[in-house]
Order: structure tokens, then sequence, then C-alpha cells
């Protein structure tokens, strides 16, 4: 499901920010039952939508290569500002 989430940020464009990636169309597209998909990024703090596009994130910046790093982290610095520590206490 989230290579599908990384799949439609890059086809929306970066520019469009993590909105391009719901939940509700990745499912169709991974071909995921909406209620495993829901109960997979299931978290206390967050909705799976919000879930989903953390880890999506979190993906971008682990795979992405040194070639087309800079404008990719800088976009995914931005938003994991937001959950700093939830990262640093291994939550995510």
């Amino acid at each position: 499901m989230v290579e599908a989430s990384v799949d439609q940020l890059l086809e929306s464009g970066i520019s469009a920010g993590l909105d391009s990636v719901r939940l509700d169309r990745i499912v169709i597209e991974a071909e995921i039952p909406r209620g495993s998909a829901y109960e997979a990024w299931d978290h206390p703090d967050r909705s799976p939508q919000e879930n989903l596009r953390h880890a999506t994130v979190l993906h971008i910046l682990r795979t992405t290569t040194a070639n087309n790093a800079d404008p990719t982290r800088a976009f995914a610095m931005e938003v994991l500002t937001e959950v700093a520590d939830e990262i640093g206490s291994g939550v995510l």
C-alpha cells in the first residue's frame, strides 16, 4: 500500500502535497479489502489516512537515492517535523 501511495503522490506531483495520498483510492489501486486497510493503518492518535501518509513519507526518505534526494527530502522533512517526537520514540 505504501508503494501505491508513493505512486499516487508522484502522479499528482510533489507540489500537491500529501493531500493526493487518499486511503480510499489506494485501497482500490492496491486491491486490498477496505476493512483490512483501515485496520492495518489504525493508530490511537491519528486516523488511518494520516498514518498511511506518515508511512509514505518515511518510505520516501528511506528509499530515495542521492541523485534525486534534495527536493524530495526537503518536502519530507517539512512534513516529518510535525511527527518528530513520534519518530524518535519508535511509534512509527
